[in-house]
């Protein structure tokens, strides 16, 4: 999945220097803007296969947020819920099925920090409801959050020390933010990088001097780390004193599986519903032979014959069945089928998804009681869900699940952890000592 952050500075001033132009290239999936400084009704904008989302301030020509998406979200929030805070249009969160986003322009302390109060109690009100989103699903954060927030986040750290958006308040602000449970993607990937930055000053050829400031960010919470792909810097995109910055994450979106290549070019890996599908080995023309032979005296229907597990994520068919998941997926006599989609997952992705089985849900809670023990009744669900074989593939994967469980604090996730981890393929996983559960 690719998304884009900008602060335009201006987007009617930005469509003037090439904004369409990096749009269409970018073929993001979720494309967010900053200080838009427009109201409803200034700029009509045709993007086709993107919804659009905007906030617009109060006060006009001034602040202003958007969101151009190619997916439905479930249901859009505009502002933070505190109205005293919510009348620059600084913020518009998207939720969707497994995670928010939120993109946010957070206010500037302006010169001399005569801004300062407003801009710590913003930080504050903003951290609770990020957290309080955290707490359901996880976040991801993208915008102008007007602050450098170590020295090697901009140029010249001495001669800036105390100017708004290196004051110590709104670094620690910062830190506090992280220390919550969120990531600065582009310094997870590049600990120790300097010269990258995402603003530059219009005065003093700063920036072609490369004089500037890294203050466009996307974080994300701690537990989508090993999801991040990449997290590049736009630097040589003009049109505003700020570059477009990105996010490459492998993540679920509305029930599909996205992963951007090597180019960072979002491409669909699987859609809709995981399923027990997978490579689809088969040319259009057998497919649509078989079709009409075989299903034109009314069979075509949603009848599928039990595979033969020959192996971890392995079957094979003994006659041709139809994917009722999948409108064009069929698969040939004794092909063998490997359930690649779910390489393409984080395992703390993997690991939800495991976990939010209904069977599993519902041995875990209680409701279902298994007098032969738990062995027998998991193997037995391997064969209805792919996954648990995917997860049991990762050499990580019961130290993640032990601390996502445990880190969740929920008893069905404890309990459910504590019975997966005692099967075989777990055993001989090395729990790290002094974890979050000692």
């Amino acid at each position: 999945m690719k998304l884009i952050s900008w602060n335009v500075n201006g987007l009617r001033a930005c469509i003037q220097k090439g904004f369409l132009e990096f749009f269409n290239e970018s073929n993001a999936d979720f494309f967010c803007l900053q200080e838009t400084k427009l109201q409803a009704g200034q700029l009509q904008l045709e993007l086709p296969g993107y919804e659009q989302y905007w906030n617009y301030a109060e006060k006009k020509g001034y602040s202003g947020t958007a969101i151009f998406t190619k997916h439905t979200p479930l249901q859009v929030r505009y502002g933070i819920g505190i109205p005293e805070l919510d009348t620059e249009g600084r913020v518009i969160i998207l939720e969707y099925q497994e995670f928010f986003l939120v993109n946010c322009y957070t206010p500037n302390a302006q010169r001399g920090l005569e801004r300062i109060d407003f801009r710590l109690q913003w930080e504050d009100a903003f951290r609770r409801c990020l957290m309080a989103l955290d707490e359901r699903k996880p976040v991801i954060l993208c915008g102008d959050l007007n602050v450098a927030h170590q020295p090697i986040d901009l140029k010249n750290p001495a001669s800036n020390k105390n100017s708004a958006g290196f004051s110590d308040q709104e670094r620690a602000a910062f830190s506090t933010l992280l220390e919550s449970g969120f990531t600065d993607t582009f310094r997870y990937l590049n600990p120790t990088a300097t010269g990258c930055y995402t603003w530059w000053s219009y005065m003093f050829n700063a920036r072609q001097n490369n004089a500037g400031w890294r203050i466009d960010y996307f974080l994300v919470s701690d537990r989508l780390r090993s999801a991040i792909h990449a997290a590049p810097i736009h630097s040589s995109v003009l049109g505003s004193d700020h570059c477009p910055v990105e996010l490459d994450i492998q993540l679920l979106c509305n029930g599909s599986v996205w992963q951007s290549d090597a180019e960072g070019t979002a491409r669909v890996i699987q859609q809709e519903k995981p399923s027990s599908g997978g490579k689809k080995a088969v040319t259009a023309l057998i497919a649509a032979a078989l079709l009409l032979s075989g299903f034109a005296g009314g069979y075509f229907t949603r009848q599928a014959i039990e595979p033969q597990q020959e192996g971890p994520g392995i079957f094979s068919y003994p006659t041709l069945i139809l994917n009722p998941n999948y409108s064009s997926s069929i698969i040939l006599p004794s092909i063998p089928i490997e359930y690649v989609e779910y390489e393409y997952i984080s395992t703390a992705l993997l690991v939800d998804q495991v976990l939010a089985i209904p069977e599993l849900n519902d041995y875990a809670t209680g409701k279902l009681v298994i007098s032969a023990g738990f062995e027998p009744f998991y193997n037995s669900l391997k064969a209805s869900y792919p996954v648990l074989w995917a997860l049991e593939r990762r050499s990580d994967a019961a130290t993640e699940l032990w601390l996502e469980s445990m880190l969740t604090g929920s008893l069905y996730r404890s309990m459910l952890a504590h019975e997966l981890l005692a099967l075989d393929p777990y055993r001989n996983q090395t729990i790290v000592e002094g974890s979050v559960c000692d």
